[in-house]
């Protein structure tokens, strides 16, 4: 279905989660179990195909993550494999957009907050990969598929507070004017990894109260109530896509959310929204 955006900007955004289970050459069956949630990501991944963006920007639980920095990967060409899930032989490769990425640094630093890459050496050192990390990839499979042949800039949604986040999702928004995109951005994120007696961690109380949170935010299109969650709650129910969440629904003023899925067949919540301009 095609959704023209005319002009420049963040013309749609979505959230994804991101277990590579739901690669069948990965799952091998079990990503029947999340049905519901391939599903939702395909049918956004088309939507998201459906607005021609010339950028995808990926932000991701799973990059290189700081309390005080917001790391950028920085390579002409990124890629990355599910090696590490058995699967060598699914690769993801998308072209930078260089251009994209300086304006998103620019617009950080002029809100000092500190951004960037780090040397080969100082990845190495602390036990990062220079390849894309499955938050970007798993939400990049599905977009390549839908025919999403885009640049992209992937970056890290860091362990910051809610002020610095919001921020951080305006500073994307004003940099895809700068850089005259048009452009969709991806938040990849799992919800509560406790949710039930299924997850390997374990289930709490705060595991599906969390997640309940999120989706009834979501339902009403009421950030407030998304930017009000207890940060004792989030520690409690296990979350990892809170700060992608945050910074996507920042990027527009008064967005109009749409879910499209939730479930946690494994113990590990998958929900997948749209986010438009209101």
């Amino acid at each position: 279905m095609e959704r023209q955006f005319e002009g420049i900007g963040v013309c749609s955004g979505f959230l994804m989660p991101h277990p590579p289970v739901l690669l069948p050459e990965i799952g091998k069956g079990r990503e029947r179990d999340a049905q519901k949630t391939g599903a939702a990501c395909i049918q956004v991944a088309t939507l998201a195909a459906g607005f021609a963006p010339q950028t995808v920007v990926v932000i991701s639980p799973h990059a290189p993550l700081f309390s005080d920095y917001v790391f950028v990967y920085d390579e002409p060409v990124l890629t990355g494999s599910f090696a590490r899930f058995g699967a060598p032989d699914i690769v993801c490769t998308a072209e930078q957009d260089t251009e994209l990425r300086t304006a998103i640094l620019e617009r950080l630093d002029g809100e000092t907050i500190s951004a960037g890459a780090l040397s080969a050496d100082r990845i190495a050192r602390m036990g990062f990969d220079r390849e894309l990390d499955h938050g970007i990839l798993v939400p990049l499979y599905f977009l390549q598929q839908a025919g999403t042949a885009t640049k992209i800039v992937g970056l890290s949604s860091p362990a910051m507070d809610i002020a610095a986040l919001k921020r951080i999702g305006q500073c994307i928004a004003a940099a895809a004017r700068d850089a005259g995109r048009n452009v969709c951005v991806v938040a990849s994120g799992d919800m509560s990894h406790k949710v039930n007696r299924e997850s390997p961690y374990g289930e709490v109380a705060e595991g599906a109260e969390f997640d309940r949170l999120v989706c009834t935010a979501l339902d009403s299109s009421n950030m407030s109530t998304l930017y009000r969650m207890d940060p004792v709650l989030r520690a409690r129910a296990a979350e990892c896509g809170y700060a992608s969440l945050v910074m996507l629904s920042s990027v527009f003023e008064n967005p109009r959310c749409t879910r499209y899925s939730y479930e946690a067949p494994f113990g590990i919540g998958y929900c997948v929204a749209s986010f438009e301009p209101e």
